[in-house]
Protein backbone atom coordinates (compact mmCIF):
# COMPACT_ATOMS: atom_id res chain seq x y z
CA UNK A 1 0.00 0.00 0.00
CA UNK A 2 1.56 3.86 -1.12
CA UNK A 3 2.40 5.41 2.22
CA UNK A 4 -0.05 8.27 1.49
CA UNK A 5 -3.01 5.84 1.99
CA UNK A 6 -1.82 4.48 5.34
CA UNK A 7 -3.59 7.22 7.10
CA UNK A 8 -6.20 7.43 5.51
CA UNK A 9 -7.14 3.46 5.13
CA UNK A 10 -6.55 3.17 8.72
CA UNK A 11 -9.22 5.79 9.85
CA UNK A 12 -11.20 4.39 7.32
CA UNK A 13 -11.85 0.84 9.09
CA UNK A 14 -11.40 2.69 12.64
CA UNK A 15 -14.40 4.53 11.43
CA UNK A 16 -16.87 2.03 10.02
CA UNK A 17 -15.66 -0.50 13.17
CA UNK A 18 -16.66 2.31 15.73
CA UNK A 19 -20.29 3.44 14.05
CA UNK A 20 -20.57 0.09 13.63
CA UNK A 21 -20.36 -1.31 17.51
CA UNK A 22 -21.78 2.34 18.75
CA UNK A 23 -24.93 1.18 16.78
CA UNK A 24 -24.92 -2.33 18.19
CA UNK A 25 -24.21 -1.73 22.12
CA UNK A 26 -25.55 2.31 22.70
CA UNK A 27 -27.59 3.13 18.93
CA UNK A 28 -28.95 6.27 20.98
CA UNK A 29 -25.52 7.22 20.41
CA UNK A 30 -24.78 7.00 16.92
CA UNK A 31 -26.27 10.28 15.57
CA UNK A 32 -23.44 11.83 18.32
CA UNK A 33 -20.53 9.88 17.10
CA UNK A 34 -20.80 10.48 13.56
CA UNK A 35 -21.12 14.50 14.20
CA UNK A 36 -18.45 13.70 16.41
CA UNK A 37 -16.51 12.03 13.19
CA UNK A 38 -17.54 14.77 11.41
CA UNK A 39 -15.94 17.14 13.39
CA UNK A 40 -12.72 15.03 13.32
CA UNK A 41 -12.47 15.08 10.27
CA UNK A 42 -12.88 18.88 10.10
CA UNK A 43 -9.72 19.41 12.34
CA UNK A 44 -7.88 16.86 10.47
CA UNK A 45 -8.30 18.81 7.23
CA UNK A 46 -7.30 22.37 9.18
CA UNK A 47 -4.43 20.13 10.33
CA UNK A 48 -2.93 19.61 6.66
CA UNK A 49 -2.92 23.35 6.26
CA UNK A 50 -0.81 23.30 9.87
CA UNK A 51 2.86 23.93 9.67
CA UNK A 52 4.83 23.26 13.30
CA UNK A 53 7.87 25.39 10.73
CA UNK A 54 5.92 27.81 11.93
CA UNK A 55 5.49 28.01 15.85
CA UNK A 56 8.08 30.17 17.48
CA UNK A 57 9.35 29.21 20.82
CA UNK A 58 7.40 31.94 22.59
CA UNK A 59 4.21 30.89 20.80
CA UNK A 60 5.25 27.43 21.89
CA UNK A 61 5.19 29.16 25.87
CA UNK A 62 1.92 30.57 25.22
CA UNK A 63 0.86 27.25 24.06
CA UNK A 64 1.95 25.50 27.23
CA UNK A 65 0.50 27.89 29.57
CA UNK A 66 -3.02 27.46 27.67
CA UNK A 67 -2.36 23.62 27.80
CA UNK A 68 -2.04 24.38 31.81
CA UNK A 69 -4.92 26.42 32.31
CA UNK A 70 -6.93 23.65 30.40
CA UNK A 71 -5.72 21.29 32.70
CA UNK A 72 -6.52 23.06 35.68
CA UNK A 73 -10.16 23.78 34.51
CA UNK A 74 -11.77 20.12 35.66
CA UNK A 75 -10.28 20.92 38.64
CA UNK A 76 -11.79 24.32 39.58
CA UNK A 77 -15.59 23.50 37.44
CA UNK A 78 -15.66 20.28 36.49
CA UNK A 79 -17.87 17.80 38.33
CA UNK A 80 -16.90 15.07 40.36
CA UNK A 81 -17.74 11.76 38.48
CA UNK A 82 -16.80 8.22 40.40
CA UNK A 83 -13.92 10.08 42.36
CA UNK A 84 -12.49 11.73 40.01
CA UNK A 85 -12.67 15.84 38.45
CA UNK A 86 -11.50 14.80 34.84
CA UNK A 87 -14.39 16.23 32.31
CA UNK A 88 -15.82 19.72 31.96
CA UNK A 89 -19.27 19.79 31.11
CA UNK A 90 -20.68 22.75 29.20
CA UNK A 91 -24.27 21.70 28.98
CA UNK A 92 -24.78 19.08 26.90
CA UNK A 93 -21.36 18.80 26.03
CA UNK A 94 -18.90 16.96 28.10
CA UNK A 95 -14.86 17.61 27.27
CA UNK A 96 -11.76 15.53 28.68
CA UNK A 97 -9.13 18.43 28.82
CA UNK A 98 -6.04 15.38 29.12
CA UNK A 99 -7.24 14.23 25.80
CA UNK A 100 -7.89 17.44 23.99
CA UNK A 101 -4.63 18.91 24.90
CA UNK A 102 -2.35 16.66 23.95
CA UNK A 103 -1.63 18.04 20.31
CA UNK A 104 -1.08 21.02 22.26
CA UNK A 105 1.80 19.41 24.43
CA UNK A 106 3.44 17.67 21.65
CA UNK A 107 3.50 21.17 19.50
CA UNK A 108 4.58 23.31 22.46
CA UNK A 109 7.40 20.46 23.42
CA UNK A 110 8.21 20.56 19.82
CA UNK A 111 9.43 24.25 19.94
CA UNK A 112 11.50 23.48 23.34
CA UNK A 113 8.83 23.70 25.55
CA UNK A 114 10.44 19.88 26.86
CA UNK A 115 8.44 19.84 30.38
CA UNK A 116 5.33 20.08 28.76
CA UNK A 117 4.50 16.98 29.25
CA UNK A 118 5.84 16.64 32.95
CA UNK A 119 3.70 19.22 34.13
CA UNK A 120 0.70 18.56 31.95
CA UNK A 121 0.89 15.07 33.96
CA UNK A 122 1.57 16.02 37.30
CA UNK A 123 -1.74 18.41 37.06
CA UNK A 124 -4.04 15.55 35.57
CA UNK A 125 -2.48 12.62 38.34
CA UNK A 126 -4.39 15.40 41.04
CA UNK A 127 -7.90 14.60 39.10
CA UNK A 128 -7.08 11.85 40.54
CA UNK A 129 -6.07 10.23 36.99
CA UNK A 130 -3.51 7.84 36.86
CA UNK A 131 -4.01 6.20 33.54
CA UNK A 132 -4.70 9.64 31.51
CA UNK A 133 -1.13 10.65 33.64
CA UNK A 134 0.85 8.10 32.42
CA UNK A 135 -0.01 8.43 28.78
CA UNK A 136 -0.04 12.13 28.92
CA UNK A 137 3.81 11.57 30.24
CA UNK A 138 4.54 9.06 27.35
CA UNK A 139 4.37 12.00 25.41
CA UNK A 140 7.81 12.70 26.63
CA UNK A 141 9.37 9.84 25.13
CA UNK A 142 10.64 11.88 21.77
CA UNK A 143 12.86 14.07 23.81
CA UNK A 144 14.83 11.01 24.99
CA UNK A 145 15.41 9.78 21.69
CA UNK A 146 17.11 13.09 20.62
CA UNK A 147 18.99 13.57 24.03
CA UNK A 148 20.87 10.32 24.59
CA UNK A 149 22.09 10.59 28.58
CA UNK A 150 18.29 12.07 29.35
CA UNK A 151 17.65 8.70 28.24
CA UNK A 152 19.74 7.26 30.26
CA UNK A 153 18.72 9.14 33.34
CA UNK A 154 15.16 8.08 32.71
CA UNK A 155 16.30 4.80 32.46
CA UNK A 156 17.72 4.67 36.06
CA UNK A 157 15.07 6.69 37.62
CA UNK A 158 12.56 3.75 35.98
CA UNK A 159 14.52 0.95 38.07
CA UNK A 160 14.71 3.52 41.26
CA UNK A 161 10.62 3.61 40.68
CA UNK A 162 10.70 -0.23 40.04
CA UNK A 163 12.64 -1.21 43.32
CA UNK A 164 10.57 1.26 45.69
CA UNK A 165 7.15 0.23 43.91
CA UNK A 166 5.90 -1.85 47.55
CA UNK A 167 6.26 1.62 48.88
CA UNK A 168 4.26 3.62 46.56
CA UNK A 169 1.73 1.51 46.82
CA UNK A 170 0.93 2.37 49.80
CA UNK A 171 0.24 6.02 48.56
CA UNK A 172 -2.31 4.97 46.08
CA UNK A 173 -6.02 5.17 46.68
CA UNK A 174 -8.11 2.61 47.52
CA UNK A 175 -10.11 2.66 44.30
CA UNK A 176 -6.28 2.23 42.74
CA UNK A 177 -5.18 -0.41 44.94
CA UNK A 178 -8.54 -2.68 44.62
CA UNK A 179 -7.34 -2.47 40.88
CA UNK A 180 -3.98 -3.58 41.23
CA UNK A 181 -5.26 -6.66 44.38
CA UNK A 182 -7.90 -7.41 41.57
CA UNK A 183 -5.55 -8.05 38.47
CA UNK A 184 -3.38 -10.27 40.81
CA UNK A 185 -6.52 -12.04 41.52
CA UNK A 186 -9.96 -11.03 40.07
CA UNK A 187 -11.75 -14.32 41.44
CA UNK A 188 -10.80 -13.10 44.87
CA UNK A 189 -13.21 -9.85 43.77
CA UNK A 190 -15.46 -11.40 41.71
CA UNK A 191 -18.50 -9.38 42.12
CA UNK A 192 -16.71 -6.27 43.05
CA UNK A 193 -13.10 -4.88 41.30
CA UNK A 194 -12.68 -8.07 39.77
CA UNK A 195 -15.89 -8.10 38.05
CA UNK A 196 -14.77 -5.87 34.87
CA UNK A 197 -11.76 -8.57 34.38
CA UNK A 198 -13.96 -11.74 34.66
CA UNK A 199 -16.60 -10.06 32.34
CA UNK A 200 -14.14 -8.84 29.51
CA UNK A 201 -12.59 -12.60 29.16
CA UNK A 202 -15.66 -14.28 29.15
CA UNK A 203 -17.12 -11.90 26.54
CA UNK A 204 -13.99 -12.20 24.37
CA UNK A 205 -13.64 -16.11 24.72
CA UNK A 206 -17.25 -16.31 23.52
CA UNK A 207 -16.75 -14.88 20.24
CA UNK A 208 -15.23 -17.28 18.23
CA UNK A 209 -13.77 -16.91 14.82
CA UNK A 210 -17.25 -15.16 13.40
CA UNK A 211 -18.51 -13.38 16.36
CA UNK A 212 -21.80 -13.86 18.33
CA UNK A 213 -23.13 -11.05 15.40
CA UNK A 214 -24.29 -7.34 15.89
CA UNK A 215 -26.52 -7.07 19.03
CA UNK A 216 -26.41 -10.68 19.85
CA UNK A 217 -23.47 -10.72 22.21
CA UNK A 218 -24.95 -12.18 25.46
CA UNK A 219 -21.89 -10.00 27.91
CA UNK A 220 -22.80 -6.92 26.51
CA UNK A 221 -26.04 -6.76 24.97
CA UNK A 222 -27.49 -8.00 28.32
CA UNK A 223 -24.94 -5.88 30.05
CA UNK A 224 -22.98 -7.80 31.99
CA UNK A 225 -19.92 -6.35 30.50
CA UNK A 226 -19.38 -2.64 31.58
CA UNK A 227 -18.46 0.12 30.39
CA UNK A 228 -19.02 -1.78 27.12
CA UNK A 229 -18.75 1.31 24.63
CA UNK A 230 -15.67 2.68 26.05
CA UNK A 231 -13.37 1.12 28.42
CA UNK A 232 -14.40 -2.51 26.83
CA UNK A 233 -15.31 -1.96 23.51
CA UNK A 234 -12.23 -4.15 22.40
CA UNK A 235 -14.07 -7.25 23.92
CA UNK A 236 -17.27 -6.26 22.27
CA UNK A 237 -16.01 -6.72 19.27
CA UNK A 238 -14.25 -9.72 20.10
CA UNK A 239 -17.76 -11.30 21.42
CA UNK A 240 -20.15 -10.21 18.63
CA UNK A 241 -17.36 -9.53 15.32
CA UNK A 242 -15.42 -12.73 16.55
CA UNK A 243 -11.04 -13.41 16.07
CA UNK A 244 -11.54 -12.01 12.13
CA UNK A 245 -12.39 -8.53 13.28
CA UNK A 246 -10.19 -8.42 16.35
CA UNK A 247 -7.01 -9.31 13.98
CA UNK A 248 -8.67 -6.49 11.48
CA UNK A 249 -8.59 -4.50 14.48
CA UNK A 250 -4.77 -5.27 15.34
CA UNK A 251 -3.50 -5.36 11.85
CA UNK A 252 -4.64 -1.49 11.22
CA UNK A 253 -3.03 -0.27 14.65
CA UNK A 254 0.35 -2.33 13.36
CA UNK A 255 0.41 -1.01 10.00
CA UNK A 256 -0.54 2.96 11.14
CA UNK A 257 1.66 2.59 14.05
CA UNK A 258 4.47 1.14 11.92
CA UNK A 259 4.19 3.93 9.29
CA UNK A 260 4.08 6.07 12.28
CA UNK A 261 7.09 5.11 13.51
CA UNK A 262 9.21 5.19 10.38
CA UNK A 263 7.80 8.31 8.93
CA UNK A 264 9.10 9.81 12.39
CA UNK A 265 12.30 8.61 12.09
CA UNK A 266 12.52 10.59 8.53
CA UNK A 267 12.83 14.13 10.42
CA UNK A 268 15.03 12.88 13.48
CA UNK A 269 18.35 14.79 11.79
CA UNK A 270 16.87 17.36 9.21
CA UNK A 271 13.17 18.47 11.35
CA UNK A 272 13.47 17.64 15.03
CA UNK A 273 9.62 19.33 15.81
CA UNK A 274 8.03 17.24 13.33
CA UNK A 275 9.98 14.27 14.97
CA UNK A 276 8.61 15.26 18.16
CA UNK A 277 4.94 15.43 17.60
CA UNK A 278 4.74 12.39 14.99
CA UNK A 279 6.74 9.47 16.85
CA UNK A 280 4.74 11.71 20.43
CA UNK A 281 1.86 10.82 18.29
CA UNK A 282 2.84 7.15 17.42
CA UNK A 283 3.77 6.74 21.59
CA UNK A 284 0.40 8.21 22.49
CA UNK A 285 -1.71 5.73 20.10
CA UNK A 286 0.50 2.69 20.84
CA UNK A 287 0.76 3.15 24.79
CA UNK A 288 -3.45 3.58 25.27
CA UNK A 289 -3.99 0.92 22.44
CA UNK A 290 -1.49 -1.52 24.34
CA UNK A 291 -2.91 -0.81 27.74
CA UNK A 292 -6.53 -1.32 26.88
CA UNK A 293 -6.15 -4.25 25.16
CA UNK A 294 -4.26 -5.76 27.81
CA UNK A 295 -6.27 -4.77 30.27
CA UNK A 296 -9.73 -6.05 28.15
CA UNK A 297 -7.81 -9.66 27.77
CA UNK A 298 -6.63 -9.77 31.50
CA UNK A 299 -2.86 -8.66 31.40
CA UNK A 300 -2.88 -5.67 32.65
CA UNK A 301 -4.57 -3.75 35.87
CA UNK A 302 -7.75 -2.00 35.08
CA UNK A 303 -6.84 1.80 34.58
CA UNK A 304 -9.32 3.53 33.16
CA UNK A 305 -8.00 3.99 29.29
CA UNK A 306 -10.04 4.10 26.53
CA UNK A 307 -9.17 2.23 22.89
CA UNK A 308 -7.64 4.96 20.19
CA UNK A 309 -10.62 5.36 17.22
CA UNK A 310 -12.42 2.59 18.61
CA UNK A 311 -14.35 3.28 22.22
CA UNK A 312 -17.44 5.88 22.03
CA UNK A 313 -16.44 9.34 22.78
CA UNK A 314 -15.25 12.69 21.04
CA UNK A 315 -12.36 13.86 23.07
CA UNK A 316 -9.76 11.42 22.45
CA UNK A 317 -11.20 10.74 18.95
CA UNK A 318 -10.63 14.72 17.68
CA UNK A 319 -7.40 15.14 19.36
CA UNK A 320 -6.19 11.90 17.37
CA UNK A 321 -7.86 13.17 14.13
CA UNK A 322 -6.02 16.58 14.65
CA UNK A 323 -2.84 15.13 15.16
CA UNK A 324 -2.95 12.85 12.05
CA UNK A 325 -4.32 16.05 10.29
CA UNK A 326 -0.20 17.40 11.07
CA UNK A 327 1.12 15.03 10.16
CA UNK A 328 -0.45 13.91 6.77
CA UNK A 329 0.75 17.44 5.95
CA UNK A 330 4.36 16.71 6.57
CA UNK A 331 4.55 14.05 4.35
CA UNK A 332 2.61 15.49 1.56
CA UNK A 333 5.39 17.96 2.01
CA UNK A 334 8.52 16.89 1.06
CA UNK A 335 10.49 19.80 1.76
CA UNK A 336 10.11 19.20 5.22
CA UNK A 337 12.69 16.53 5.31
CA UNK A 338 15.11 18.83 3.98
Amino acid sequence: MPSSLVIPVSLLIFAVLNLTMTYSLTPHLLLKQILLWSLGLILFLIGRQFDLRLVSRRQGRYLLLLCLVLLCLPLLIGRNVRGSNRWLHLGPVQIQPSEITRPIILISQSTGQILAPILSSIIILTYPDLGSAVSTLSLFFPFLILHPKLLKLTLALGLVFLVTTPITFHFLRDYQKDRLLSFVNPSQNSQTTGYHQIQSTIAIGSGGLFGQGLRQGSQSQLKFLPEKHTDFVFAAIAEELGLLAVLLVLFTYLGLLGHLLLHSFRFLQSNPPYFVFILGTCVNIWFQAFVNIGMNLGLLPIVGITLPFLSVGGSSLISLLFSLGIISNSQADNTLAI
